[in-house]
C-alpha cells in the first residue's frame, strides 16, 4: 500500500478534524466516577485515560475534577502515560530490599511519596528544578510548567530550545503539535485535575519526536507524522492503542472506514475494513451502527480489544 508522507500541519488537521467527529458521537459511556457525568467537561478524555491507567480516581469513588494538580501529580501522570510505572516499582523494590541506595535528585525530595516518578522524569528529560536544587513538588503545576512537561515528554525539548526556550519556545511547540488547549486561563494559573486529563490526552495524540542517531554535535531527529507504521504517538508506541473512526456491527466485529495507523497499517477514507474484536463493554446491540471512533488495542496474545467508543 503506498505510504503518504504528510506535514506536520496536516497531521495537525487531522486530528482536529478526528476530535470533532468524537465530539458529534452518540455513543454513551457510563461513569464511573461519582461526581462526573457524560456532560462533564473532558469526560470522554478522563475516562478513557483511566481505562489505560494514565489517571485514577480517589477511594470513595469521585475523581474531584476541579481539584489542582501539584508539580508531583502531574510528573506521576505523565510517568504513567510513557508507561513506566513499572521502572517505579522496580526501583521501589531494589530500594526496600537494599539492592541499591535510595537516589535523590532533589533536596526537597528526599522523603516525597512522588520521589522516584520525579527520578524517573528526569531521566526522560520532561522536568527540571529550581536554581537552588528544589523541584517543589507540592507546589500547584502552573499552565505553562505542564505545556512544557509535555512538550518534553513527546521529544521536542531540542526544537523549542531553538525556538526561545522557556517559556515562548515550549508555548509554541504546546500550540503548534496540538497539545495547547485553550483553557482561558494566564500562564501562572494552576490548572485542575480535568484539565490536566485533557493535556495529557492531547499529547498522547502527538507524533513523536525520536532521537534516530547521535552525532558529534548532538542528536538526529524524526517527527513520526507519517501514516501507517510511520507515524507513532504516546497511544501506539507505548501503549499498543489505535484510533480509527467507523461502527461496530456486531459483538466481535468492527468496520474501520478510517485509520491512519490501526496496527501499524493505513486504512484512507472509505475503507470499509471489517476486522474481529474483543469487545466487554459494548456488547449490546444498542452501541451497534453508530458512527463512532474507537480506541483499538492489539493485546498480547493478537487480538484487538475495544478499549473505549466514543
Amino acid at each position: 500500500m503506498k505510504k503518504i508522507i504528510a506535514s506536520l500541519l496536516a497531521v495537525i488537521t487531522a486530528f482536529s478534524a478526528a476530535g470533532m467527529c468524537m465530539a458529534e458521537s452518540k455513543i454513551e459511556n457510563k461513569s464511573v466516577y461519582t461526581d462526573l457525568t457524560p456532560e462533564s467537561e473532558y469526560f470522554d478524555e478522563i475516562m478513557l485515560l483511566g481505562k489505560i491507567g494514565v489517571v485514577s480516581g480517589y477511594d470513595d469513588k469521585t475523581f474531584k475534577p476541579d481539584k489542582l494538580v501539584t508539580r508531583a501529580e502531574m510528573t506521576k501522570i505523565i510517568v504513567a502515560a510513557l508507561n513506566e510505572t513499572n521502572w517505579v516499582e522496580t526501583a521501589k523494590y531494589e530500594e526496600e530490599n537494599k539492592i541499591k541506595e535510595p537516589e535523590v535528585i532533589f533536596s526537597d525530595t528526599t522523603d516525597h511519596w512522588a520521589r522516584l516518578y520525579i527520578n524517573r522524569g528526569v531521566n526522560d528529560n520532561f522536568i527540571s528544578g529550581y536554581t537552588d536544587n528544589n523541584f517543589r513538588p507540592d507546589e500547584n503545576v502552573t499552565y505553562v510548567q505542564a505545556q512544557k512537561m509535555l512538550v518534553s515528554a513527546v521529544g521536542y525539548n531540542t526544537y523549542a530550545q531553538n525556538s526561545g526556550g522557556w517559556p515562548n519556545g515550549y508555548k509554541m511547540w504546546a500550540s503548534s503539535t496540538g497539545i495547547y488547549e485553550n483553557f482561558g486561563i494566564s500562564d501562572d494559573s494552576p490548572i485542575t485535575r480535568a484539565q490536566a486529563a485533557k493535556l495529557i490526552y492531547n499529547a498522547m495524540n502527538v507524533p513523536l519526536c525520536i532521537v534516530t542517531a547521535y552525532n558529534g554535535e548532538g542528536s538526529d531527529l524524526m517527527i513520526k507524522d507519517g501514516e501507517g507504521k510511520d507515524w507513532k504517538t504516546l497511544f501506539t508506541m507505548k501503549h499498543n492503542i489505535y484510533t480509527a473512526a467507523g461502527a461496530l456491527k456486531s459483538a466481535d466485529t468492527f468496520v474501520i472506514e478510517n485509520a491512519k495507523n490501526y496496527n501499524e497499517e493505513y486504512f484512507p477514507d472509505g475503507s470499509e475494513e471489517e476486522i474481529k474484536v474483543v469487545n466487554d463493554d459494548y456488547n449490546d446491540n444498542k452501541y451497534y451502527d453508530i458512527n463512532s471512533t474507537a480506541f483499538l488495542k492489539v493485546n498480547d496474545d493478537g487480538e484487538t480489544e475495544v478499549v473505549y467508543m466514543r
